[in-house]
């Protein structure tokens, strides 16, 4: 294979760029525990990277949430996962960080299509709670004057 002048340069030109990319990575120090493969590569903690991403999930009666899950640490990305009971159920919502009861958390990514999503059927609750009791105020100063 014959490189060109012009390739060589970019090449060299490049050279201060890839080094300047690894001072992106988390420095081993901030990092506790390091995960080496097989290939003699290491890979950083999965905590580092964000909690577990669930994707196409689905809120079910008994407080769970069943998805596609990215970035976990025992499970493979694309796995199909159940979450145990969510701690808060107003906030489940896409894109926000969850706590399971058993003190696990998972970022929720799209929602299936056509489930319900509990955190925005709460805030209809609340805002429909609202106007009825302003109605409610507003009959009851009609009635009084």
């Amino acid at each position: 294979m014959k490189v060109t002048k012009p390739v060589l340069l970019a090449a060299i030109a490049a050279a201060p760029l890839i080094h300047c990319v690894s001072s992106f990575a988390p420095s081993r120090s901030l990092s506790t525990s390091f995960a080496r493969r097989n290939d003699g590569n290491e890979l950083c903690s999965p905590l580092s990277a964000g909690p577990p991403v669930i994707s196409n999930w689905r809120y079910s009666r008994d407080g769970t949430i069943t998805g596609t899950v990215s970035n976990h640490p025992k499970l493979d990305d694309g796995d199909q996962i159940t979450t145990s009971p969510v701690r808060n159920v107003e906030s489940i919502v896409e894109n926000s960080v969850v706590q399971t009861k058993s003190g696990s958390k998972y970022k929720l990514g799209t929602v299936a299509w056509g489930a319900v999503i509990p955190g925005v059927k709460a805030q209809k609750a609340r805002e429909e709670e609202a106007k009825a009791k302003k109605a409610v105020l507003a009959s009851a100063k009609k009635n009084s004057i």
